[in-house]
């Protein structure tokens, strides 16, 4: 969430095999995320990065007519369901 708030780009595959947890070299007891695989990234206009927290505001706070607004916002139209479970990697029953 903190990238799509205070940055105009988004790293497009966080999953477990592209992400490092290390300590940090300036500081050894903070840990330090290093993000690997820099082949896809997008640059987010202003409008679709507030639409994209929004709809992570939907899914912390389990609101279905939210996330369904935003998701159709961004183009999901009636998928809204499956783009949701895709970007948290849960099934819609549990989001």
């Amino acid at each position: 969430i903190i990238l799509s708030v205070r940055l105009i780009f988004m790293f497009l595959d966080p999953h477990e095999a592209n992400l490092l947890v290390r300590p940090n070299p300036r500081n050894p007891a903070k840990p330090q995320i290093v993000l690997l695989d820099h082949g896809l990234y997008r640059q987010l206009d202003d409008q679709f990065r507030k639409d994209y927290c929004r709809l992570w505001q939907g899914i912390v706070f389990a609101d279905k007519d939210q996330i369904e607004h935003f998701c159709k916002q961004m183009n999901a139209g009636p998928a809204y369901p499956l783009l949701a479970s895709m970007i948290t990697q849960r099934s819609w029953d549990d989001i």
